[in-house]
């Protein structure tokens, strides 16, 4: 069994072989946006990476975490981390959040993944997280 928290610059890999992970209520508190599960197919390493190392071998920059082999379910959260590291005076604080948390748990037997290489889809044309970070809504 695997339970694991994981740090690499300003994200956050939370993987939990045996249970299901979830963001911490202050996470939820400056959550911009939750990716629908996708599903992977573990066989001993998963490395944290954008979208262009996907099938590829990753570079040594990589952040990479053991986990056992089985079927999950990982979910990207982006949160607006600026945000959080604002004190109650709104003056910059130290607890700031990370930028995205990646939830990783086992995968149900049935249901539905998300197959698109976009993680948060378009809007009118642009990026779903660029907009929401510029113009503050989805």
């Amino acid at each position: 069994m695997l339970r694991l928290v994981a740090e690499a610059g300003s994200h956050v890999v939370r993987a939990d072989s045996a249970g299901s992970t979830a963001l911490t209520e202050r996470e939820q508190l400056y959550l911009i946006a939750s990716s629908k599960p996708y599903l992977f197919h573990g066989e001993g390493t998963a490395h944290l990476s954008g979208i262009e190392y996907v099938s590829a071998a990753p570079p040594r920059a990589t952040a990479a975490i053991r986990i056992p082999q089985g079927r999950y379910a990982v979910t990207i959260h982006p949160i607006d981390s600026a945000a959080s590291a604002r004190d109650a005076s709104g003056e910059p604080g130290q607890d700031a959040l990370p930028d995205v948390v990646v939830l990783v748990s086992p995968a149900p037997e049935e249901g539905s993944f998300r197959t698109a290489a976009r993680t948060f889809g378009t809007t009118a044309g642009t990026d779903v997280i660029s907009d929401t970070l510029r113009y503050g809504v989805p």
